[in-house]
């Protein structure tokens, strides 16, 4: 049982390393600017998952 809650909390990691550095990334296409990536989180809410829908 602990091997299978180990393996998750990995992939759950996994998952918010590489959403985190998309988000990142559309920071920096934004220049840093809130209210353009505030913007673009509302114009692209399927692919954003903190957002409210």
């Amino acid at each position: 049982m602990l091997i299978i809650v180990i393996i998750i909390g990995i992939m759950a990691l996994v998952f918010i390393a590489n959403r985190s550095k998309y988000f990142l990334h559309m920071l920096q296409l934004e220049g840093y600017n809130s209210e353009q990536f505030q913007k673009w989180i509302n114009s692209n809410k399927e692919k954003s998952f903190f957002s409210k829908k």
